[in-house]
């Protein structure tokens, strides 16, 4: 049989035989090996889901090489404390912005993806992004709060930090609204740039700094936030909302959030511990300091979930409608976990010092525990957007509630003992729970889906 990429067409329902399988019977009994990488290689690269996730990656590991360029100058303009209150910060916003959700981007990013038409993406684009806007000013109200809330646990005074930063977090909100609505229109060329803006703007406002100096942690604070505000702006513009009809499409995502939505948010909710409890416990019990190491390793092992990331997003939309995740996806993104996390561990060692300087070579140990903890999380994300595009928020409630109180518990058990490690030691345990039950409720979930199925073709 001549050999071509239409030859082998597995449907999106196929559990019997494996993308290998099909590639093995083409290619005359070739070796598995070969036949994986070249069924695994041309689809992921050349399908349409392919080419957005290459794409999104790519803007993600631009992103994440702006980053590394943007942390090299501030840890060059900045003490090393204050640092590490630049990154306590940064992470308490992060971690506030997941309770000023209420389930607006799980429930608005789904009910966009089943838009019938552009002009419905558009009003229901239109009504997300006003409701965020709202959300947007109670944030402020709530990040200049945060600061007299932590300082007791806090060694290192940070309200007046928390104070000048506050009214300039109004886009936080707007920013998830942005990136849910590009990943449920499937408007990835967008995602990708608005994945960039942000540091770009940040990037080339400290470039200006690091050759005329006068860098202060409150402006360092400022000009981050801001450049959030300024890219939320353009990427609403592209989005060229419209509010028509848009009070019906409000009672119709009003349905969605209570449904749906709030099962999510009730989960996030949790699950956002995992993003601020254990640099608050590391700077409660040993300082800011070991938080700047810890931001260093986080950020050097980011790029393992980012393929991931990039690879749910694109496939998003078109889960909706599938009854399974395809094998392609699940062995790349297993490949790509594994392969990154290793290779990121062998090259620590020589990119903290490049780009952080000799002063965080403390990073480096963390990094093996971090790059572990990160490719369970890499591996967890197709099931969890195939659970959100299926709507089975109570599930993804159960989960988030069962991780996220383990990574707690192991936080306020491990950090003191064992500093950063004890955080990277909780990571790796959390996400391996996670992945564990994201498998249950993912095969419970296709069962049900394929029996539906096959209900509808016996009708």
């Amino acid at each position: 049989m001549a050999r071509s990429s239409k030859a082998i067409k597995p449907s999106p329902r196929s559990s019997v035989l494996s993308v290998a399988s099909y590639s093995i019977i083409a290619d005359g009994g070739k070796s598995f090996a070969f036949a994986l990488k070249r069924s695994l290689g041309q689809r992921l690269i050349f399908g349409i889901t392919g080419r957005q996730t290459f794409l999104i990656f790519s803007a993600q590991l631009l992103n994440a090489l702006l980053g590394l360029f943007i942390a090299g100058i501030l840890t060059r303009l900045l003490s090393v404390s204050e640092f590490g209150v630049f990154s306590l910060v940064v992470g308490v916003i992060i971690f506030l912005s997941v309770f000023f959700d209420f389930g607006l981007s799980s429930a608005g990013m789904r009910w966009t993806a089943l838009a019938p038409s552009k002009d419905r993406e558009r009003v229901r684009a239109g009504v997300v992004f006003t409701i965020a806007g709202v959300l947007g000013l109670t944030f402020i109200l709530a990040v200049a709060i945060a600061g007299l809330v932590i300082q007791p646990f806090v060694k290192t005074s940070v309200v007046y930090v928390f104070l000048v930063t506050a009214p300039f977090v109004f886009a936080i909100p707007m920013q998830e609204a942005v990136i849910t609505q590009a990943r449920g229109s499937n408007r990835m060329g967008l995602l990708a740039g608005f994945l960039i803006l942000p540091r770009a703007f940040f990037l080339a406002t400290l470039f200006l700094y690091f050759f005329v100096g006068g860098l202060t942690l409150e402006l360092a604070l400022i000009f981050q936030f801001t450049s959030v505000a300024l890219s939320v702006a353009i990427a609403v513009a592209l989005f060229r909302p419209s509010w028509k009809d848009a009070r019906q499409e409000w009672t119709v995502l009003k349905k969605e959030i209570k449904e749906f939505g709030r099962h999510v948010y009730y989960g996030r909710i949790v699950d956002g511990l995992t993003n601020g409890i254990d640099k608050i416990l590391l700077s409660f019990f040993h300082g800011v300091i070991p938080v700047g190491f810890y931001s260093i390793s986080l950020m050097l092992t980011n790029p393992i979930v980012t393929f991931s990331q990039a690879l749910s997003s694109s496939a998003f939309k078109s889960f909706t409608t599938r009854t399974a995740i395809p094998r392609k996806i699940i062995w790349g993104n297993t490949f790509w976990c594994i392969g990154s996390g290793l290779f990121i561990i062998v090259i620590a060692g020589v990119v903290v010092p490049l780009f952080f300087t000799s002063k965080f070579d403390s990073s480096i140990p963390l990094v093996p525990y971090l790059a572990a903890g990160s490719a369970l999380a890499g591996m967890n994300a197709p099931y969890h957007a195939f659970l959100l595009a299926h709507r089975l928020g109570k599930q993804v409630k159960i989960m988030s509630w069962w991780t996220s109180g383990t990574n707690v518990a192991l936080n306020i058990v491990l950090v003191p003992l064992l500093s950063a490690t004890g955080a990277g030691i909780a990571m790796i345990s959390s996400y391996g729970l996670n992945l564990a039950m994201n498998l249950y409720y993912y095969k419970q979930g296709t069962i049900e889906a394929l029996f539906k199925t096959n209900e509808r073709l016996n009708d």
